[in-house]
């Protein structure tokens, strides 16, 4: 029910007695940012309007577009390795990380920005493409101010953002969201905050939250309104100024579980849009549950991270840790066949490459799901109880 009345909200964001041609600006740094934009183009073109969008593949390893309800889709990318690739989430998503003030991450962040929006600029075939669609209103992702100078240049008045994940700290200040360090913790940090934090944890949100809002996330909105100003003047608005403009923002989150904190009526919450209907469980599914003497447990990195780049002394001591488990059956998705050779010795460990997560976290023979705790996954688990 929850889901329908998402769906209805969004299809009701502009008058439905006319239809509209809206623009989808989409930085692509995971699968799982391109599904949550094909998602709301589906919704916005079955609601009768047109829809196009613009792919920016910071991590060319996405080749899909996420949907194929959009009516034109341009796709850029860079002539050299995207800086987006080099992430440590990619390269070694198990090396353990504490993310500080000057984490490398951040470098390469701002590398992927400044980069594509210095592309998309020099190419005056972008701009041109958005020219033509004569759009009623465009939506930027988050991640990525560089769509709203572009959408300045093409005459789009209405512009909205979203974002595949939940407001994070720049688009809080952004939309003037209080975001106070004593109970609000950063979003992306895994340093072991909750929104119960002791006095050195808030102290820590409260450093790294002054130091991002007042030194990095200007510094990074200015490069690309320089990437503007290099061919278009110093008079060009600032991206920043551009941003705080849109709408409405669409996040992919619950208000159920997210972590209690300050919102806006410019802020939707619609997490779950993503999840599909649930459909029969294949034969190999039902054998590997029904096998099982006292259940069934799903391991699922999700899309961003390959099984191939985890190292193998890792994956010895997960399948080693599974196999002591004998009266549960593990589904393990993997991506690789050649990680198989790692699970010839165990009969309790099923390395498939693809699942159906949805339909396995709702059947109540599966105990436990271990997880990479994505968004997705999440909100597949939440909704399946």
């Amino acid at each position: 029910m929850c889901i329908i009345v998402l769906l209805i909200s969004l299809s009701l964001l502009f008058v439905p007695s006319q239809n509209y041609k809206i623009l989808i600006y989409q930085a692509v740094p995971a699968p799982s940012h391109i599904q949550f934009s094909g998602r709301l183009t589906d919704v916005l073109v079955d609601a009768g309007h047109v829809v196009d969008k613009l792919i920016i593949e910071w991590n060319p390893n996405v080749k899909s577009n996420g949907t194929t309800k959009a009516t034109r889709i341009k796709r850029l990318s860079l002539s050299k390795p995207s800086p987006w690739m080099s992430m440590p989430y990619i390269t070694n998503p198990f090396e353990e990380k504490y993310y500080h003030l000057f984490a490398k991450e951040k470098a390469f962040f701002h590398d992927t920005q400044k980069e594509f929006c210095d592309a998309m600029v020099l190419d005056k075939s972008v701009l041109e493409w958005i020219k033509e669609g004569k759009y009623d209103a465009a939506m930027s992702s988050a991640y990525d101010v560089c769509g709203f100078g572009l959408f300045y240049l093409a005459g789009i008045k209405s512009t909205f953002t979203y974002s595949a994940t939940t407001v994070m700290d720049d688009w809080a200040m952004a939309l003037g969201l209080p975001n106070m360090a004593s109970h609000v913790p950063d979003p992306v940090r895994n340093n072991k905050e909750s929104d119960r934090m002791n006095v050195f944890q808030k102290v820590s949100v409260l450093v790294n939250r002054a130091y991002y809002q007042q030194i990095n996330y200007p510094a990074d909105q200015e490069v690309q309104t320089n990437s503007f100003r290099k061919h278009y003047g110093d008079n060009f608005p600032s991206l920043t100024e551009l941003a705080k403009r849109v709408s409405i923002m669409f996040t992919n989150s619950h208000p159920l579980l997210e972590l209690q904190k300050p919102y806006s009526h410019k802020v939707r919450q619609i997490g779950g849009i993503t999840l599909r209907k649930k459909s029969e469980l294949s034969m190999e599914f039902e054998r590997i549950l029904s096998l099982s003497k006292k259940g069934t447990i799903v391991f699922s990195l999700g899309s961003i991270v390959k099984t191939s780049s985890v190292p193998d002394s890792v994956k010895k001591n997960f399948v080693n840790a599974f196999s002591s488990f004998k009266d549960y059956n593990f589904i393990w998705k993997v991506d690789e066949e050649e990680d198989h050779e790692l699970f010839k010795n165990s009969t309790n460990v099923y390395p498939i490459k693809w699942i159906q997560q949805i339909e396995l976290l709702s059947d109540a023979r599966v105990k436990v799901f271990i997880s990479h705790c994505g968004l997705n996954s999440l909100l597949e688990a939440s909704y399946s109880g």
